[in-house]
């Protein structure tokens, strides 16, 4: 079988698709590089609150332990820290 030449219409069209194909890949290469970043962010943004929450149960833990030690030295009462005044509990 012999080999035919293409028209020019039919090589440009699918020039055109070939190009077409490669805008889409590179585009493709790109969006799934801002999801990687995201992802990424995300994940530190993850970690940071994690350590926030941790940190969040180690100061309620802290308050306890000092409500524990304030209640041992003045009896139960309530605290005003702006007047610097302990007041028993009635």
């Amino acid at each position: 079988m012999a080999t035919k030449k293409l028209d020019k219409k039919d090589i440009d069209e699918m020039t055109d698709i070939r190009i077409q194909y490669q805008e889409n890949n590179s585009k493709l290469g790109m969006i799934t590089a801002d999801e990687y970043f995201i992802n990424t962010q995300l994940q530190q943004l993850t970690n940071a609150k994690s350590e926030c929450f941790e940190t969040l149960n180690k100061l309620r833990g802290n308050e306890q332990e000092l409500i524990k030690k304030l209640e041992d030295k003045y009896g139960e009462g309530q605290i005003n820290l702006e007047e610097g005044i302990f007041i028993p509990k009635s």
